[in-house]
C-alpha cells in the first residue's frame, strides 16, 4: 500500500502498509492481513517477518529506481543512463491512441496487467518490475 491505511481482516488493526494475502484450501477466498496475523495464521512468525522485510526492501529499491533521471534522446525517446542494461521508454501509437513502450535490451513491453502503458511514470514502474522479476529468476 502507498500509506499505512489498510485494515487487517482478522484483527482489525488499521495501520497496515504491507498486506499479506493468505489462502487455504478450506477457506473460500483470501484473507488480507498484517505481518503478525500472517505469522499467527501460518504458524511461522519468522517467515512472516521475512516476507514483510522483503516487501520493505523491494519498496526501497523501487523508490530509488523511480527517482533516477531519464534522459531525452535526440530521436525522441527517453533512456535511463548509467545502467548495465539498455532501458528506454518511447511513445508509440495504435489507432490514434498514444501509449508508452518500454524496451529493455531490445525486448519490448507495451502491455502491463492487460493494459497499455499510458504514462511515463507507469513506464518507469514497468521497467522496475521487469528488472525485479529478472533479478529474482537469476
Amino acid at each position: 500500500m502507498e500509506d499505512a491505511t489498510f485494515t487487517c481482516e482478522l484483527c482489525d488493526y488499521d495501520r497496515i502498509r504491507y498486506v499479506h494475502v493468505m489462502v487455504h484450501p478450506q477457506w473460500i477466498g483470501e484473507f488480507r492481513v498484517g505481518c503478525v496475523c500472517d505469522g499467527t495464521m501460518s504458524g511461522n512468525m519468522l517467515a512472516a517477518q521475512e516476507r514483510d522485510d522483503a516487501a520493505k526492501r523491494k519498496e526501497s529499491r523501487k523508490r530509488a529506481f523511480l527517482k533516477k533521471q531519464w534522459v531525452e534522446h535526440p530521436a525522441g525517446f527517453r533512456v535511463l543512463p548509467k545502467t548495465r542494461r539498455t532501458i528506454t521508454a518511447e511513445i508509440d501509437s495504435y489507432r490514434g491512441r498514444e501509449f508508452y513502450k518500454v524496451v529493455i535490451d531490445g525486448e519490448p513491453y507495451q502491455w502491463w496487467e492487460n493494459r497499455r502503458i499510458e504514462t511515463l511514470e507507469a513506464a518507469k514502474a514497468v521497467a522496475f518490475e521487469v528488472l525485479e522479476y529478472e533479478r529474482k529468476t537469476d
